[in-house]
């Protein structure tokens, strides 16, 4: 089951539903499952749109700038 800290924190780095798929319990999963083998050109949207906002985001480069900012050793320039 996902916790509201770690439901926060996906939700802060992917737009649920349209660049990954999550899921509550075990029955949620099953649903979900049979529910993007149906649909499977939303299934594919959704896998692209998460590799994009993956190569995008969430690049070393970028979490290492912004734990140093927030370290205070980087300045944003």
């Amino acid at each position: 089951m996902v916790s509201n800290i770690k439901e926060m924190e996906l939700t802060y780095l992917f737009r649920i539903g349209k660049e990954i798929a999550c899921y509550r319990n075990e029955f949620d999963c099953a649903y979900q499952i049979r529910y993007f083998l149906e649909q499977p050109e939303e299934a594919m949207a959704i896998g692209r749109a998460g590799r994009q906002r993956c190569q995008s985001d969430h690049t070393w480069t970028k979490r290492m700038t912004g734990l140093l900012r927030w370290m205070g050793i980087l300045e944003d320039v």
